[in-house]
């Protein structure tokens, strides 16, 4: 019998504070050869990290923030892709 999978779905989600636009940083073209660690926070690295939002241009710094799925269930943060 074979097992089910399981699939890692990771996202770094943020709003683009020009235009509200939700942005999903994993997504930005080369993002992942950037060296950052899956849930990396509080470094170098991920703090200050330059974003240009896709919609309007604007470009903004975020720093990167990790909450444990106790967290997300609860709701004690969002930032929501629209």
């Amino acid at each position: 019998m074979n097992n089910i999978k399981a699939t890692w779905n990771i996202e770094l989600l943020t709003s683009c504070p020009k235009c509200d636009y939700g942005i999903d940083i994993t997504q930005i073209e080369d993002f992942w050869h950037t060296q950052i660690e899956p849930i990396e926070y509080g470094t170098v690295a991920t703090t200050d990290f330059e974003v240009t939002c896709p919609e309007c241009t604007h470009e903004f710094k975020v720093d990167f923030e990790y909450y444990e799925w106790s967290d997300y269930q609860n709701k004690k943060f969002y930032a929501q892709p629209k």
